[in-house]
Formats: structure tokens, sequence, C-alpha cells
């Protein structure tokens, strides 16, 4: 069966999918990282919308931002212990301007709603069940400006919104979970 040939009854009863466009210690730090003059990591794709705001007083040297990042995408990958401090808690908020991080984290979640029958998880079911019966139980979407896929671990990944939102492109990343899971 075709994914768009799938309808909402095809969604099997016990499957739990959690799709998370909103996890806010990396949004925080895609935020800073937009804002900084040099980009502490130069392998991760521009984000869109981009934000407002400025970080004109907010003092951080290139590897601070970077370890923040690694020890972010660690603790989702490896999930062991108390998670990682957001940036802004271990290093202060002074210079962050947190009222156009929220407009912009609200933009953000605005761009992903949408009725369940149009929603990526239901163009894409037939791969999306494929890769939630190999473990997938989580999604979290990155707004990044062109495709992007960091697989986490046999339970989760990472996509770009961009990704998500192209049916090809959302079909081949769960596919290619489902791949790396049966590798596994």
């Amino acid at each position: 069966m075709r994914n768009d040939e799938l309808s909402l009854t095809a969604w099997p009863s016990d499957m739990k999918i959690s799709v998370d466009d909103g996890y806010t210690p990396l949004l925080e730090l895609l935020f800073i990282r937009h804002l900084m003059s040099d980009d502490p990591h130069e392998k991760l794709p521009k984000i869109s919308p981009e934000p407002g705001g400025s970080i004109e007083q907010f003092e951080l040297e290139d590897n601070q931002w970077r370890e923040a990042w690694e020890n972010q995408i660690n603790w989702l990958t490896h999930k062991s212990g108390p998670p990682p401090p957001q940036f802004t808690a271990q290093f202060g908020f002074s210079g962050f301007d947190i009222d156009a991080f929220h407009i912009w984290r609200d933009a953000i979640r605005a761009e992903n709603l949408t009725v369940i029958s149009e929603a990526p998880e239901t163009l894409n079911m037939g791969a999306l069940v494929k890769a939630w019966k190999v473990g997938l139980d989580t999604v979290m979407v990155l707004p990044f400006e062109e495709p992007y896929i960091k697989y986490l671990n046999r339970t989760s990944m990472i996509v770009s919104g961009v990704t998500r939102g192209t049916p090809k492109l959302y079909t081949s990343a769960l596919e290619d979970f489902f791949v790396a899971a049966n590798r596994n």
C-alpha cells in the first residue's frame, strides 16, 4: 500500500510517536548561534525563519556554544543521567533577548501546525509505521532552511522542518531509519 493510499484508520492503535518542534535547549542554542557574528558550528544549516533580537552583550567563546550543543546531542543520543543544563541556565541570561526568542519559537510552532489528515506523519504513514516497528518513537524537528537528518539512536531522530514537510524527503528519512535500525 502506498503512503497516499493510507488513511487515519491505518494508524496502529498502539503506535505512539512524539513530534517535538519545541525542544528549548536546542532552539535556544540555534537562536544564539544565528545572532553570533562567527558561526561556531558551520556544519549545521542556517535556520528559518530567522529570529530577531540581539546578543550584543552576550559574551561567549565559540567552544562554549559548540560544547553546549554537543552535550545536548550526546544526552539526546544516550539518554543517560540528567539532561545537561540549558545554555542560558549555565551561562546566564545577560544579553539574551528572551522576548525575541519566544516570538521566534512561537513562529516555528505556528509553521508546524496542521490538521491531522495533512500532517507529515499521516502523509508518510507507511514509512512511519515501518520505522516505529523497529523502535522510532520520537521525531525532533529543528528549523533548518534546508534538508537535515540526524539519527540519534534506535528510538529518536532529528529532521529539519523542510525534511518533515517534504513527503519524499521525510519518507526517505523514515525508511533510512528503518534500514539503520535493522543493521544494529
